[in-house]
């Protein structure tokens, strides 16, 4: 799957995703389709930009071999935000999970796969800004130990 290697892309700062292709409308507004790793998987988003608006058109989760997981079903004009877009991730892959299990008749403790996936999509999601608000808060003098 060459096109979901990482390499030569940009980074959007707004969204924190690897920029894999990107155009322009006859309308004004930017589309781009960008990749955030999450472990093995990748997410994968679609975005558009216009004055004062920012919109998720797309979002899929794909395994390491480019097999979907998880196409997220997203109404029109669906604002974006990181905390949207992994908050829909997070309950997408639990759905499947869910449904995975049953259909093979196994088991799994809900709760727990609830609490590692939101920790790990957190740190997929804000990782960047993490480091980044620790930075700003140590240089303005806040004691963080």
């Amino acid at each position: 799957m060459d096109m979901l290697k990482l390499k030569n892309c940009d980074a959007d700062n707004e969204t924190g995703l690897i920029i894999k292709d990107s155009f322009i409308s006859s309308s004004g507004f930017k589309y781009q389709n960008g990749i955030r790793q999450f472990g093995e998987l990748k997410i994968i988003e679609g975005v558009s930009k216009g004055t004062a608006s920012f919109f998720l058109v797309s979002l899929m989760v794909l395994d390491k071999d480019g097999t979907l997981l998880f196409d997220g079903e997203l109404d029109k004009l669906t604002s974006y935000s990181r905390e949207h877009a992994r908050r829909i991730v997070l309950h997408g892959l639990l759905a499947m999970l869910r449904e995975a299990a049953e259909k093979e008749g196994k088991f799994f403790d809900e709760l727990e796969a609830y609490e590692i996936i939101d920790k790990k999509l957190k740190d997929a999601y804000y990782e960047q800004s993490y480091v980044a608000v620790i930075e700003w808060a140590e240089k303005i003098g806040v004691n963080i130990s």
